[in-house]
């Protein structure tokens, strides 16, 4: 995934997962403060940029889609454990 001495990008393709992983930032960063659009809109970017770079390096993918899922879990506990009132 990470060759130093590959050059800069030189196709659409590869443009687009520059982009897409761009995205997959900004999405973890909305998730900070809205944590379910945040999160799907990071994790639908990274699906997205693995079908299109054509991605088969599953670990480094389940790298990447960690905090998101992690803040899907967060907001669904909030969601379903509210503090009782006293």
């Amino acid at each position: 995934m990470f060759y130093p001495h590959a050059g800069p990008p030189s196709q659409l393709r590869e443009w687009a997962g520059i982009g897409l992983l761009a995205l997959v930032v900004a999405g973890m960063l909305l998730a900070y403060r809205w944590e379910a659009p945040g999160a799907l809109f990071s994790l639908a970017a990274l699906a997205i940029f693995v079908l299109a770079a054509g991605m088969r390096r599953y670990d480094e993918i389940a790298i990447l889609a960690a905090p998101g899922i992690l803040f899907l879990i967060d907001w669904g506990l909030r969601r379903t454990h509210r503090p009782h009132p006293r």
